[in-house]
């Protein structure tokens, strides 16, 4: 056997060896380009029509819901969550504040 039919074999015999290797690193690859294809394509923007309902009712939040003599604004600090226990919010609203 001549030197350059014996580097052919030698390479031949190294990429066998590395020929499952080189399938998952392809089907993971494969994989992943269809997970970020079908992402983007699902990221389309959608406009929903929502109708919100007058937020004060008996008046006690002010004009839209900005604060007034009844109480704070509704995007108060005081409601964001964590500031009260939920436990704070149900008792308030079935004994009042005051």
């Amino acid at each position: 056997m001549n030197k350059k039919t014996s580097e052919n074999t030698n390479l031949m015999v190294r990429l066998k060896a590395k020929l499952p290797a080189l399938a998952v690193l392809a089907v993971v690859a494969g994989g992943a380009w269809v997970m970020i294809n079908q992402s983007i394509q699902q990221s389309s923007s959608v406009t929903v029509d929502v109708k919100v309902p007058k937020l004060s009712a008996m008046g006690l939040q002010g004009e839209n819901a900005g604060g007034g003599p009844g109480g704070p604004p509704l995007a108060h600090k005081i409601y964001q969550p964590g500031h009260h226990a939920d436990g704070a919010f149900s008792f308030a609203l079935k004994k009042g504040v005051g």
